[in-house]
């Protein structure tokens, strides 16, 4: 598998201690370099106890330089929908705390897919045109990550944003940051916490594999790609 770093938690409580310090310390050297934190944000239930430590870690309304928050991809749901991410975000790292939300980028959603896509792939040519400092990614069984789904053709794609969608979910219609810009973050964190997400490593390592057959492996191209994992799932 390459350089990839691998990391095994006994407990799900350790792979959050380990992956808070990443998050912290990426951070720091930002702040060291007097800029802002540029961090890419995913959903799913295996970082929401993480996003709420964070919170209270990083002292987010004391900071002279502001940390910038990327939601990674996007279900096509308003923004108050239960199953959007930014909900998740607002609702656990940001605590709804207005002077922060105003950091919180996202898929304006209120628009067409492909209007939402154009409009956010400007917001990332302003902000953060040479990528993340830190992109925090899960990976699901069927190899998918951020919305990036088996079926996905757009591999090459130079535009920042792509849409996408699944018939496996209950939301199919998607929208994500393409895979060819998210391999411009510095580094790629990936959070795998459960005992059915072990197969997952097995299949990243499988060279018989392909992107179109497991689409997580297009992150193996990486050169600084960490993944932490716990048999223990996310509670």
């Amino acid at each position: 598998m390459g350089q990839v770093l691998i990391k095994k938690a006994e407990k799900f409580e350790e792979l959050i201690e380990l992956a808070k310090k990443i998050v912290v310390d990426e951070f720091k050297v930002a702040q060291r370099d007097r800029r802002s934190f540029l961090l890419e944000l995913c959903g799913g239930r295996t970082p929401v106890k993480l996003y709420q430590q964070l919170n209270k870690e990083l002292l987010l309304g004391q900071l002279e330089f502001p940390i910038e928050f990327f939601i990674g991809d996007e279900r096509n749901v308003p923004w108050d929908h239960n199953k959007s991410n930014n909900f998740l975000v607002r609702n656990t790292l940001l605590n709804n705390n207005l002077e922060q939300i105003v950091h919180l980028h996202d898929f304006q959603t209120q628009l067409s897919r492909v209007e939402a896509a154009e409009v956010y792939a400007n917001e990332l040519d302003e902000l953060t045109p040479n990528g993340f400092d830190l992109a925090i990614l899960g990976i699901g069984k069927d190899g998918h990550f951020a919305s990036i789904f088996q079926g996905f053709t757009q591999w090459e794609t130079e535009n920042k944003t792509v849409v996408t969608e699944t018939t496996e979910n209950e939301v199919m219609e998607r929208l994500s940051i393409s895979p060819k810009f998210l391999l411009k973050a510095k580094k790629l964190l990936v959070l795998l916490a459960g005992a059915d997400k072990s197969p997952i490593l097995d299949k990243l390592g499988d060279e018989n594999l392909s992107r179109e057959d497991f689409p997580a492996k297009f992150l193996l191209a990486h050169p600084n790609l960490e993944i932490i994992f716990s048999e223990e799932a996310a509670y």
